[in-house]
């Protein structure tokens, strides 16, 4: 509904394994207010006729009208039953491990920066269910944006100190998507056990999954340009 406002470009999508014959794990970055996904989401289905099931933070599905929008698009309460659920289904899935606080990053943090924290999951449920992980970046739409002014919003969804940041109208700007090759979840398997994220970090999607992939003995893919 807001193509008008960017033009998004995708990139790397021929190096996106047969769906039909992988079960694949999308792992991406979110961006400020999460303006990237549903043009990701659309880009996906209309290129390459996947259909994403996408993992939503657990307020989403507890907000009257919220949980029927999220559900129409396909998305899922973001349990880890659920998520192997879908995987064991056959369905494409999409996560976003920085979740919430990446969507309401405030004005303090970087343009783009992850903050993943702890959350590696997904990494864990990918190599437990031996699926293959997509890894995706997200850029553009974050340089649309201008925060004005940090709101608290803690008392709403229960997570402390959290914010919503009041944006200036946005500019016209093109938003792009890539995806590098694909990981298989094996080249995981050796770090399954001891897998840390540090915190927030000024590495993208895919250096962070190579960098969990680091003991892999076949070269580290490159990752594509933007």
């Amino acid at each position: 509904p807001y193509k008008w406002l960017v033009s998004p470009q995708f990139f790397g999508f021929d190096r996106i394994p047969d769906a039909k014959k992988h079960r694949l794990l999308f792992v991406s970055n979110h961006s400020l207010w999460g303006l990237e996904m549903p043009l990701l989401i659309e880009g996906l289905y209309r290129e390459k006729n996947i259909f994403l099931r996408g993992l939503g933070a657990h307020f989403h599905f507890y907000l009257p009208g919220h949980k029927q929008i999220f559900e129409m698009m396909g998305a899922v309460d973001g349990t880890r039953p659920n998520t192997r659920l879908m995987l064991q289904k056959g369905f494409s899935v999409l996560v976003y491990p920085g979740g919430t606080r990446e969507v309401l990053k405030n004005s303090k943090v970087q343009k783009y920066e992850l903050m993943w924290g702890n959350r590696v999951g997904f990494a864990k449920i990918a190599v437990e269910e031996g699926v293959t992980i997509v890894p995706t970046c997200s850029v553009g739409t974050e340089d649309m944006l201008e925060i004005l002014k940090d709101v608290l919003i803690d008392w709403l969804i229960g997570k402390s100190s959290l914010t919503a940041p009041i944006i200036k109208y946005p500019t016209r700007k093109p938003s792009e998507s890539t995806s590098d090759s694909a990981i298989p979840s094996s080249r995981l398997r050796r770090r399954s056990s001891s897998m840390q994220s540090q915190g927030p970090t000024h590495l993208t999607p895919v250096q962070k999954l190579q960098e969990l992939a680091a003991n892999q003995t076949t070269p580290t893919p490159r990752p594509a340009g933007l």
